[in-house]
């Protein structure tokens, strides 16, 4: 290969001539092609897995590596194709819960098109039974299980060798003389002060997506049900580092950060220190999650946390049950009457976005103990309670123990509990309802004062949404797609066969759930029997108004503002709402009007 360059305006690249042709020569005609790729769940999520195993020792700058990041809800085909085109010569995928019966086709069709392509694979879905795996999925010629980023870097320069032996690797198994060979675990673990910066500098990686970033690896915990409990070394990324990477994040100004470490206030000096840096450099628009466990924060930690933004963070807590019988089978060693007033303490402050975590189908926990769980957690008033299903996973002590308490589950991902000998399978199935209308009406934030109206008519919170999902499920709903109108009218159908609120009231309650959203453009049907709304105009044209409700703009024009807010009336209550000033859940602010400013 030759090639001459001119002198004069290019002399830069002449003078650079023999590096660039050396390059040439070594990544097109002597490196070989990697491929790095996973199936997302949403668009909005991003891998950070993939990004760690591609920057780690410059992995994407010493080898022809390439990442790509698809979701599950894209047609195969077309992921099939993308991969195709890469022309790989290997190509590794990260297989999670949610993308293994995907990934699985994939590498299938892959194998089919590309029969001399080397497909291997990583992630906690394929690392417990690394063999077993193999022998099942033949199209597969490798498993790298554990910590990936010392095991990968290995990996991929034994593989540019004319002659790569991979016995020397270790957490390797992969197919060698029509055999299965596996290779010691990793002795020791990665060291976190040496993990790279996941994404550019200026996150031009991460345009519309959440964020992942870990300050910590392993869990001090053992939860039974849980693969984070088998890691055993609980490390930190020195502060730092975390420091500068978090500099960058406020640079940037993404909407959310999501801390992945398992138990982030494991070390409480750690984690105070983060967050007084992220308070102390807000930038008044990113969001920090942050997965907890309440009993162990501090009154130090406690205090701070009433001072933060309002918005700035949001933290995940997993209670999973308030059977004590279930939590020590689970080896969850807090009492709930220890934890309960600590989430009391931080949902008072109203400052913090507040998830809890219930697990249905865990041991000793029946239906009707359950519904005691569900009202207890619920008593605490979080803005999102998740209920979700045991997930039987493979590696885990609850995996170990299934026989023992007979659970029945999905054989295929995700392994979802069917059954118990605690809870029967119609139970199970229930649940799900509740599931379904608590998802739609709670934890959408849709309609918070309608659902404490509603809610005060039964005896205990548990009642109403085994009810609602009940019928729900009876009038075939859970089959169809609702939007928001949709859901005020089923809400609505739902209370007058039940006859414990008044009509007129719940319509009202409805009602103004919907405008501290948005201005509203149509109204569902069950609002048509209110009195037909007012014109509010005169309002918009008296600048006292305007500057008694907007002082913080410089020009107030009463059109240009009534179409930023909305006047509406409740009984003999006149309420105007304004869009241009939201609280952190996202509500527009409110305020009633005497009868003299409307």
């Amino acid at each position: 290969m030759f090639f001459r360059v001119k002198q004069g305006n290019f002399g830069f690249f002449a003078l650079n001539s023999r590096l660039i042709l050396k390059n040439i020569l070594l990544r097109g005609l002597f490196m070989k092609k990697f491929l790095l790729a996973t199936l997302n769940s949403k668009f909005s999520h991003q891998s950070l897995a993939l990004e760690m195993l591609s920057k780690y020792h410059d992995n994407e700058k010493r080898h022809d590596l390439a990442v790509k990041q698809f979701t599950i809800n894209q047609p195969l085909e077309v992921i099939l194709r993308e991969i195709f085109l890469t022309n790989a010569d290997y190509v590794f995928f990260s297989c999670y819960i949610w993308n293994i019966e995907e990934t699985l086709h994939l590498i299938k069709a892959l194998r089919v098109m590309r029969p001399q392509i080397f497909i291997g694979v990583g992630g906690p879905e394929v690392s417990y039974d690394a063999k077993g795996f193999l022998r099942e999925n033949l199209e597969c010629d490798l498993v790298m299980t554990g910590e990936g980023e010392k095991v990968f870097t290995k990996l991929l320069d034994e593989l540019e060798r004319d002659h790569p032996d991979l016995s020397g690797i270790a957490a390797l198994n992969y197919r060698e003389n029509g055999e299965i060979v596996s290779t010691p675990p990793l002795d020791g673990v990665v060291d976190m002060a040496e993990l790279p910066f996941p994404y550019e500098e200026d996150l031009r990686d991460c345009a519309d997506k959440i964020i992942y970033y870990e300050s910590s690896r392993g869990c001090p915990y053992r939860c039974a049900y849980c693969l984070s409990s088998i890691e055993k070394v609980l490390r930190f990324r020195p502060l730092v580092q975390v420091y500068r990477d978090l500099d960058l994040f406020l640079q940037a100004c993404p909407k959310q950060v999501k801390f992945i470490d398992r138990t982030f206030n494991a070390k409480r000096e750690h984690a105070l220190a983060i967050w007084r840096y992220i308070a102390a450099h807000d930038n008044g628009a990113t969001n920090f999650h942050f997965e907890i466990t309440a009993d162990i924060l501090s009154r130090e930690m406690l205090d701070f946390l009433k001072t933060v933004r309002p918005g700035l963070m949001q933290f995940e807590i997993g209670i999973q049950s308030t059977n004590s019988a279930t939590i020590k089978a689970i080896n969850r060693h807090v009492s709930f009457e220890t934890l309960a007033p600590i989430v009391r303490e931080l949902r008072a402050n109203n400052n913090i976005h507040l998830h809890l975590d219930l697990i249905a189908g865990l041991p000793y926990e029946n239906y009707e103990s359950f519904g005691h769980s569900f009202d207890n957690v619920y008593a605490l008033r979080p803005h999102t309670l998740q209920l979700g299903f045991l997930k039987v996973l493979k590696g885990t002590e609850l995996y170990l123990k299934r026989n023992e308490h007979r659970i029945a589950y999905l054989p295929y991902a995700p392994y979802e509990v069917l059954s118990t000998k605690y809870i029967t399978a119609e139970e199970i199935v229930r649940l799900k309802g509740v599931e379904d209308v608590l998802e739609k009406y709670y934890n959408s934030g849709k309609f918070p004062f309608t659902i404490e109206l509603v809610t005060a008519g039964y005896s205990r919170a548990f009642s109403f949404y085994e009810a609602f999902g009940d019928w729900w499920v009876s009038e075939g709903l859970h089959l169809i797609n609702h939007n928001t109108l949709g859901l005020a009218d089923m809400l609505y159908r739902f209370c007058a066969a039940e006859g414990r609120v008044d009509l007129q009231e719940l319509a009202y309650a409805l009602k103004f759930d919907l405008c501290l959203h948005e201005k509203p453009k149509k109204q569902p049907l069950c609002l048509e029997s209110l009195p037909v709304e007012e014109n509010y105009v005169e309002f918009y044209k008296h600048a006292d108004n305007l500057q008694k409700f907007w002082p913080e703009l410089e020009r107030r024009e009463g059109k240009a503002l009534a179409r930023v807010s909305h006047i509406a009336k409740f009984g003999a209550r006149v309420v105007l709402f304004d869009y241009t000033k939201r609280d952190y859940l996202g509500y527009a602010s409110y305020r009633a009007l005497s009868e003299n400013e409307y």
